[in-house]
């Protein structure tokens, strides 16, 4: 997704309010467009299509040479990538193995689902904001919860390692929180799951595929739009916990609609590219979009 947002302060992009609106408004548009897109995206995570292509060290070794400036052997080996060489392939891989250590075996009858990411991506950081330490915000919320409530959390495939071993160990005293293998498919857990809790993951979005309800404590293109219940406080996120047990962990007929209005809206203004596959056609329609944009500001 390569997304602008016209205004910083509420995540507004103008062309998705507008889309979003369409489809409210035009059923017949909408169903086809949203079952088709369910599909597609609940296929290609089975397939592992979805960020599956593994940075090895030959992978790595090679990426020092993707960028074209870098032609002289003095500029292809400055100290921060190899300190980022050494923290990826050493560092992180000795983390991961004690975490895996931790994991269990079983996958509780019922839990809330709560997906770690990467600590220093800028949802987590910025969007999140004031929460914006994962393994804090669990710790809050597991103290605050009912004791019978089971949080079920899982690693990011791609950020096994991230967090430090002190996190582990903090994760281990708390007596309803179940770490899984980072190699579960999260549409698993999510399918099987009563709820699902983020800072800011973007499984809020397949969360919808599969008609659960969602917690997020932080910001995003989704603000606004009542597609997910959105928690500025743990006690806030208790309270709604409570509303939606007493409910079943269902959610409304309202609201599966405007899911289905965001998400095909969502794909819509979303720039469907290979940004990551250095593909220069799609490089430059980004370029001109850019371009386009930063001129009209």
């Amino acid at each position: 997704e390569f997304i602008w947002i016209d205004n910083a302060e509420t995540y507004r992009c103008e062309v998705l309010q507008k889309r979003f609106n369409y489809y409210l408004n035009n059923s017949k548009a909408l169903d086809d467009r949203y079952s088709s897109l369910k599909n597609r995206v609940i296929a290609g995570k089975k397939n592992k299509t979805f960020l599956s292509d593994k940075r090895t060290f030959i992978y790595e070794l090679r990426s020092f040479y993707a960028f074209r400036n870098r032609i002289f052997t003095w500029k292809l080996f400055t100290w921060r990538r190899v300190l980022g060489f050494g923290e990826k392939f050493i560092f992180r891989r000795f983390r991961a193995f004690f975490w895996r250590r931790a994991v269990s075996s079983k996958i509780p009858e019922e839990f809330i689902f709560f997906p770690l990411g990467n600590p220093l991506e800028s949802t987590t950081i910025i969007r999140s904001y004031p929460f914006h330490h994962e393994v804090e915000v669990l710790y809050k919320l597991s103290r605050e919860l009912d004791d019978d409530i089971t949080i079920l959390i899982k690693e990011h495939p791609g950020y096994e390692g991230w967090f430090d071993l002190a996190n582990l160990e903090k994760i281990k005293m708390m007596p309803n929180v179940r770490l899984v293998k980072s190699d579960i498919s999260s549409h698993e857990l999510i399918r099987k799951c009563s709820a699902v809790v983020t800072l800011n993951s973007s499984l809020f979005f397949e969360s919808f595929f599969f008609d659960k309800p969602c917690v997020i404590f932080g910001k995003g293109l989704f603000s606004g739009y009542e597609v997910v219940s959105e928690a500025n406080s743990i006690e806030a996120c208790k309270q709604l916990f409570t509303k939606l047990r007493s409910e079943g962990f269902k959610i409304s007929a309202s609201q599966a609609i405007k899911r289905k209005a965001f998400a095909v809206a969502y794909e819509d203004v979303s720039y469907d590219g290979k940004i990551y596959k250095n593909d220069k056609s799609a490089r430059n329609a980004l370029s001109r979009m850019l371009q386009t944009k930063l001129e009209k500001i």
